[in-house]
């Protein structure tokens, strides 16, 4: 006969499944918002592209060319890379709200599995 851990708690499983849930909400936000700071760098990128070869018009030298260039490029690559690591955060919240529900003796099989196949 398999018995279930009793622990005194004065924490409810609803109480613990808002939690979670909000947690996963958390995790989405915050892929989202890397997704938006890794677009807007490639539209910046792409502005200051346009903006600095249309300021230099025909007379441009080919030092402005390549500063142009080179801003351009290190703007779109330093936003994309931290548009990555903020999405790459919302691996680490989701991956701790994981091991919490997992390992939670709050929480029935039935509750723990219904929260994991939720997101």
């Amino acid at each position: 006969m398999h018995t279930e851990p009793i622990v005194e708690s004065s924490v409810t499983a609803e109480t613990l499944g808002a939690r979670y849930r909000g947690a996963y909400a958390a995790a989405r936000f915050v892929r989202a918002l890397g997704g938006w700071i890794r677009g807007i760098a490639i539209v910046l990128a792409v502005l200051f592209l346009i903006g600095g070869f249309a300021s230099l018009g025909d007379q441009g030298s080919d030092e402005a060319f390549t500063t142009i260039l080179f801003a351009a490029i290190l703007t779109g690559f330093c936003g994309f890379c931290t548009g990555v690591l903020v999405s790459a955060s919302s691996h680490l919240i989701k991956a701790s709200a994981d091991t919490a529900i997992n390992t939670s003796p709050l929480l029935k099989a039935e509750t723990k599995e219904g929260l994991l196949t939720s997101d």
